[in-house]
């Protein structure tokens, strides 16, 4: 992502250098600078779809249990394992294909999609006990 970012605006350069100078005023490289970001920003949407997807069985399964019946405190419940092992699996590997920058981005996005499907599932629960709380 990043080496797309740094070369279009190198390439426009070099090619202003070398065209003709009546040319040279018509060198303009935003539409594909922005095309790039385009696709990066949907490739971002769709890595952050492909998790939600994978979550979302897990989300059903919070909505699922008694909680008015939780009678103990545990570590943690099935559909929570179920989420962390995703986020384990597929967040390191998503770091190690973005920039720095783009992953930032990602994880901003992520967390703007994750968190309001995650509190909404949680107000899908039917009559939450104390200790399920």
């Amino acid at each position: 992502g990043a080496y797309c970012a740094e070369t279009v605006p190198k390439v426009a350069n070099i090619v202003v250098r070398l065209i003709q100078e009546p040319f040279k005023e018509h060198i303009n490289m935003e539409a594909e600078t922005e095309y790039f970001y385009d696709m990066l920003s949907a490739a971002i949407k769709i890595l952050i779809e492909h998790i939600m997807a994978k979550c979302g069985p897990s989300f059903v399964d919070m909505t699922r249990v008694n909680w008015a019946n939780i009678e103990d405190v545990g570590d943690s419940s099935p559909y929570a394992s179920k989420i962390k092992t995703i986020l384990q699996d597929e967040i390191p590997l998503i770091r190690s294909i973005l920039s720095p920058l783009f992953f930032d981005n990602f994880c901003d996005r992520f967390a703007s999609t994750f968190l309001p499907a995650f509190m909404n599932n949680i107000f899908k629960c039917k009559r939450i006990g104390l200790v399920g709380s």
